[in-house]
Formats: structure tokens, C-alpha cells, sequence
């Protein structure tokens, strides 16, 4: 079989479309991914977080295999391990994942149960984008895969990847030589959408940037949380449904708190949680309020975005303290202090709910930022919320 040209000349279209618009990267894989008869594929910097300067956009891959997959040092990566000790991981190759690993091999890894299974993932086909000799990029990858029944990679899309890789470089060289903000804001946004929870974005004065899905949802329901439009502001701002307006003083106090903080270098930590129940009077949402500080500034239009609100719906997010158990080797205690952030409240209301004492619950929350690789529970916050679809 050879490439079908007239589709690889629209696909190279594509990707010089997403140099001016970063949001066109999905429509590029999802291209790439039909051609090569995939069914998702990835781009992505390995060895950096968007958050760091890298970046990550996938097609029909879920944000909990993504989490997982950032948990795990490279070197748990066995292809990325054997293209590193054979000085393999050079700019413009491309690879058949099985003429670097036998399938059976890859197959018996911890890899491969734990990140391709759970993603019905088993063959892969990839190429460099970048490796570290580039000045103005982080290393750059860019994967397609296959289920188990599929057939394996032949040399034909190992080579239209290979050829796709120049105008690869090209569109996103443009985009990390200049930094350019837009670039980093679509891949944080995208990665918000792919959440499963609520996720908010408001400005320095309340009114509301961005809404995700999970959040579209919540707010189109209008059982707890829902949009309120303001003839002093043209931006909407958050309100709660009229059942809770006992709470609306302390909801609105939580955002404002998180707007102040802000203003904090390396503001870190969220306002009290807020558990919002329904007009029948059981729990069904938990709000979380983060400030986002402007080393974290994302480029929405004029008003960039100051706090970062959660909107937990408590019947969709659901997380096996076995899951945290065998991801990340925790205790079965350690799990369950984990588990509580999602709840909220302080170090003292949580270990109350566990009928542990205080210090014993920092010492497993400790524990588990250690395990985990977070750093605080905004960190372990999001990683919940993601391993929760």
C-alpha cells in the first residue's frame, strides 16, 4: 500500500492552519489518525508539562491515561528507554514501535497494563519532532496507535509520519521560538476540557473567561451552580440557584478570596470548600477555589484569567482508593487521605471525617504528595479529578 497523497497534501495544509490557530492540532491528529488507521494518537512533549513549557494534545486519549502516564518517570517509557540507550531519539525518525521492542515483549510490561490497556492502546507507530539539540523546543513527540486486533504498523505509515515530521517542525518551531502565549493557553485549555468535572475560569473581577464542558453542563442544568449576567460587567458572573441563597455570601466570599490571593506570587492552596446540596437537601456538588497567579497566565482576550473553580458533580467523580493503591503504591490510609481533598475543608475537618488525628493525617497526606509526585493538594486535586472519568 502507498500514501495517499491527496490526503497528505490536506493534512500538510492542516498543520500549517494550526501555526496560526494551536486549537487546529486536534484536527490534525484526528486527520493523521484515519489515515494511518489508528484510533488515537498524540503530540506531545515527553518530558515536559504544559505547564513547564511543553505541551500535549491528544485524540481520543482520555486525561486520566495522560495523568498516568506524567506519574511515571521516562524511563518507565520502555520505547523511549531503548530509543535513549541506542542514541536513536534524533529530530526527523520515525518508528515502528515493534522493530525497536517485540509486540510480546512490550506486551508483558508494566507499560503496557497500565497505560495502553486501560486506553485499548497496543501498537504504535511514532516520530521525532524535536529532540534536545533544539534551542528554541523541548523534545517533541508525535504517536499513533492501534487496539491489539488491529494489524500491525507496515512500512508505509511508519514513512508518511517521517514525512509529516519537517512541516511539524516547521508549525510549531514558530510557535516555541516565539513563545507564544496563545500556543501554551490552547493546550491548557484543552487539557481542562477533556476533565471530567466542572472547571470555571474567572477574571480579576469575577466575571467568567472560560467554562469546560463539565462545567457547560452544571451550568445549563441550573440545580446548583448557573451563570448570572450583570449590567455592570459584560462578562457574566457565577451565582447560585435560589434554593441556596443562604449560601451565596460564603460562595462569593470563596472567589473572592481566591481573586486576592492571586495577586500572591506562588499563591497556592484553595478557599474553603463549599458542598452545595440540591433543592431536596442531599450533597450533590463541592466547589474548590484556586488562584491562579500571573506566572501561570493564560491569553484569553483582555481579561486573563485570575482563579480556577472546581465544580465537583459528586455523582459523576468516582475514585477507588485501590485505584490510588495500585497506580501509585499507597497505603489503603493514604488513599483514603487523598480522597478526602475532593471533599474540601481543612487539614483538621478532614482528618475529623477519617477519625484520625491531625498530625496523622498530614503525615499521610505527606506521604502521598511524595508517591504521587504532587506537591500540594491543588496538585492532587486535578490529578483526582482526572483519574475520576
Amino acid at each position: 500500500m502507498t500514501i495517499d497523497f491527496a490526503r497528505y497534501d490536506r493534512l500538510v495544509h492542516r498543520i500549517y492552519d494550526a501555526a496560526r490557530d494551536p486549537q487546529h492540532w486536534s484536527a490534525v491528529l484526528a486527520e493523521l489518525t484515519d489515515i494511518c488507521g489508528g484510533i488515537c494518537s498524540l503530540l506531545l512533549t515527553p518530558l515536559h508539562t504544559p505547564e513547564q513549557g511543553g505541551l500535549v494534545f491528544p485524540h481520543n486519549v482520555s486525561q486520566a491515561t495522560l495523568d498516568r502516564w506524567a506519574t511515571k518517570s521516562i524511563g518507565d517509557d520502555p520505547y523511549l528507554h531503548i530509543m535513549a540507550s541506542r542514541n536513536l531519539f534524533r529530530v526527523g525518525a520515525a518508528f515502528n514501535g515493534a522493530d525497536l521492542m517485540p509486540h510480546e515483549a512490550f506486551r508483558d510490561t508494566d507499560f503496557f497494563r497500565e497505560f495502553f490497556t486501560p486506553s485499548h492502546m497496543a501498537r504504535v507507530s511514532f516520530g521525532v519532532v524535536f529532540d534536545d539539540s533544539a534551542a528554541h523546543a523541548h523534545p517533541t513527540m508525535v504517536s499513533v496507535f492501534r487496539r491489539e486486533c488491529d494489524s500491525p504498523f507496515e512500512p508505509h505509515d511508519v514513512e508518511l509520519i517521517r514525512k509529516l515530521l519537517p512541516h511539524m517542525s516547521r508549525s510549531l518551531g514558530g510557535m516555541f521560538h516565539l513563545r507564544d502565549r496563545r500556543f501554551r493557553t490552547a493546550s491548557t485549555l484543552a487539557a481542562l476540557d477533556r476533565l471530567p468535572v466542572g472547571v470555571v475560569l474567572l477574571d480579576a473581577l469575577g466575571g467568567v473567561r472560560f467554562t469546560n464542558r463539565g462545567a457547560q453542563r452544571q451550568l445549563q442544568s441550573a440545580t446548583t451552580v448557573l451563570l448570572k449576567n450583570q449590567a455592570s460587567s459584560a462578562s457574566p458572573r457565577l451565582g447560585l440557584a435560589r434554593h441556596l441563597h443562604h449560601l451565596e455570601p460564603a460562595f462569593q466570599q470563596a472567589i473572592q478570596a481566591a481573586i486576592s490571593r492571586s495577586t500572591v506570587p506562588d499563591a497556592q492552596g484553595f478557599s474553603r470548600a463549599l458542598l452545595l446540596p440540591d433543592a431536596q437537601g442531599k450533597a450533590t456538588c463541592v466547589l474548590h477555589a484556586a488562584p491562579l497567579s500571573r506566572a501561570h497566565e493564560l491569553a484569553l482576550g483582555d481579561g486573563s484569567p485570575r482563579v480556577m473553580v472546581f465544580l465537583c458533580d459528586l455523582a459523576a467523580v468516582t475514585v477507588p482508593a485501590e485505584l490510588l493503591t495500585e497506580l501509585f503504591g499507597l497505603t489503603l490510609g493514604e488513599a483514603r487521605a487523598a480522597l478526602q481533598v475532593l471533599q474540601g475543608g481543612s487539614n483538621d475537618a478532614m482528618a475529623h471525617r477519617l477519625g484520625i488525628s491531625a498530625n496523622t493525617f498530614k503525615s499521610q497526606l505527606k506521604a502521598v504528595f511524595a508517591k504521587t509526585g504532587t506537591h500540594r493538594q491543588s496538585d492532587l486535586l486535578r490529578l483526582l479529578l482526572a483519574l475520576g472519568s
